[in-house]
């Protein structure tokens, strides 16, 4: 029998997440021929393979890939070729799943008959998660394309089941970002016009942990951080134009700009940990202006995004307003106000 979903897990390091990772997919409420976990460890050196190799011994459906470290891109991709379910899903070795919440999703929607199927997820940070209520309805049933325009480009690449033969012959691959990758491969995936259905269930828990690549704020890393999300950006920028049918559509063409200016809020924020100097700072601004990344253009009613926009287009033009907000964005907002802030809302 075919299983119905590969449960695809990249591994590094994570031995002290990866026990409550495994057994959270080991209770989905699912027969053990309906699905499979496929561990890629990806050169892990403390106790992770054991363990994966513990769990493997007791479970007939869990199969290990090993590789030599080689980054989460590359061992999704490992996943991705090796797995045979009709349907994928992707969860981090540091996150978990709600009790049968893939058993939910089977039971109470027409998976079958569209390519993908989203769902949610509840960002945790040292805090318990209090409500594993799996329990939701149908919000949007459509195209990729006009799933676009109403809602933006995608960013969770760990809230889809996606069709396995839909992504084979797309070619739809990870990149080898340290950060982005994911929000290249949904937005890869929307913008080859999926059918798809969104639903209200919220199965997935994503913790934030102290030293994850969300929340490490060194010089280097930031910078490295600012590489890649223009990088991935400057991919979705040239996917899209080389489209005509994506460019004379114009409601979805402009949901894609806007998507990739929305961004820069993030991006900025990477911009500020990495502590540019002027020459840095000036060819950095300069190429979010050549990709239409900057000035940010965005209309809004929030007066909150009308400030941050306004902050960021006025930071744009100002290396010494730069200079001054990096050292208050670093020494105070980061290890006093970003931890307090509920990513959920």
């Amino acid at each position: 029998m075919t299983p119905i979903i590969s449960i695809i897990v990249p591994i590094y390091n994570a031995e002290k997440y990866l026990h409550q990772c495994i057994d959270s997919l080991l209770n989905q409420g699912l027969k053990t021929e309906e699905y499979e976990i496929i561990l890629v460890n990806d050169g892990s050196t403390d106790k992770s393979l054991s363990i994966c190799e513990h769990y493997k011994s007791l479970n007939s459906n869990i199969t290990i890939i090993n590789q030599s470290n080689a980054g989460v891109s590359a061992a999704r991709n490992q996943g991705i070729n090796h797995a045979i379910g009709e349907y994928i899903c992707f969860v981090d070795a540091d996150d978990y799943l709600v009790p049968n919440g893939l058993s939910y999703l089977l039971s109470h929607y027409d998976y079958k008959q569209c390519d993908i199927l989203r769902y949610w997820n509840t960002i945790l940070y040292n805090e318990k998660d209090r409500n594993q209520d799996c329990t939701g309805k149908e919000l949007f049933r459509g195209t990729g394309w006009e799933f676009i325009e109403k809602n933006g480009l995608d960013t969770f690449v760990y809230c889809y089941l996606y069709n396995r033969n839909y992504i084979v012959n797309n070619q739809i691959k990870f990149s080898p970002y340290i950060i982005g990758e994911d929000f290249l491969f949904v937005s890869c995936v929307l913008l080859t016009n999926p059918t798809i259905l969104s639903t209200s269930s919220n199965i997935y828990r994503y913790i934030i942990h102290p030293q994850s690549a969300t929340t490490t704020r060194s010089t280097t890393h930031s910078r490295k951080c600012v590489n890649d999300h223009l990088a991935v950006n400057k991919e979705i920028i040239i996917r899209t134009e080389k489209n005509n049918l994506i460019k004379h559509r114009t409601k979805l063409y402009r949901s894609v700009n806007n998507t990739l200016q929305n961004k820069m809020l993030l991006i900025f924020s990477r911009i500020l940990s990495a502590k540019y100097s002027k020459s840095e700072y000036q060819s950095i601004i300069q190429e979010c202006v050549n990709y239409h990344l900057l000035p940010i253009t965005l209309s809004t009613d929030s007066i909150k995004y009308k400030l941050y926009y306004q902050y960021i287009n006025t930071l744009m033009h100002s290396f010494i307003l730069y200079r001054i907000n990096c050292y208050f964005y670093n020494n105070l907002f980061i290890p006093y106000v970003l931890p307090k802030l509920n990513r959920n809302k």
